[in-house]
């Protein structure tokens, strides 16, 4: 889905659902019985940029970009069908979070038996920020945005999704990392960031890690996270 106006561009994924042509085009479970995901796939939303060295630097620095971030979400068994068409597939609301197994919220007690990091199956939300870090929001995690173009005075601002809470006393939001590549056999990263291989592992371990004994399981709170295309 590609949009000029704004820039807006997601790739949609659709799991267990096919397209229905009789009648007004929806989307409709192929298995009654099973499962049902979109999925929403967007651009690389981090960049990997190398740290300086020395007192004279060489400059541009080297850097890369992260892997692209999806949002997915469950259709809830009572949604028969969901209609074929740019305001529906903007429309998350009747959708439920599909999340990593240990991106649980603040205060929700551990899974049992409770899972260690892992790289999210991909029909869980995985978002890419900062470079080798995956986060994903809390089951309380919602998104918003402007389903048209937004343009004031001649000037159209850039499609986003702000992260926001199914509660209307919250403040700021619980996301939790979830993974991140420095702890599989994977090739190593390709730019010596800031954020070193080591601390990476020790920011999901630290929060993502709900097999450690005494581990706070400590989500990061923030009050600002935005994806755009």
């Amino acid at each position: 889905m590609v949009r000029a106006d704004d820039l807006l561009d997601l790739t949609f994924t659709f799991h267990n659902l096919g397209l229905r042509r009789s009648g007004p085009p929806a989307l409709v479970r192929v298995v009654p019985s099973a499962d049902a995901f979109v999925i929403v796939g967007l651009a690389p939303q981090s960049v990997g940029e190398a740290s300086p060295v020395g007192p004279e630097p060489d400059f541009p620095a080297a850097s890369a970009l992260s892997d692209p971030s999806r949002l997915a979400f469950r259709v809830p068994p009572g949604v028969a069908e969901i209609p074929f068409d740019l305001k529906n597939l903007l429309s998350w609301t009747s959708l439920t979070p599909s999340l990593a197994a240990n991106a649980i919220g603040l205060g929700d007690p551990r899974p049992d038996p409770p899972p260690g990091p892992a790289p999210p199956p991909s029909t869980a939300t995985a978002i890419e920020a900062p470079f080798r870090i995956v986060l994903s929001p809390g089951p309380q995690g919602r998104w918003a945005f402007a389903r048209a173009a937004v343009t004031r005075a001649g000037v159209t601002e850039l499609w986003h999704a702000r992260l926001g809470s199914a509660s209307l006393f919250d403040s700021e939001w619980v996301i939790r990392p979830v993974w991140t590549p420095d702890l599989g056999q994977v090739v190593s990263s390709p730019v010596a960031t800031p954020l070193t291989s080591g601390e990476r592992r020790d920011i999901v371990r630290l929060g993502g890690d709900l097999r450690r004994p005494g581990n706070l399981m400590l989500p990061i709170r923030t009050s600002k996270l935005a994806l755009a295309s």
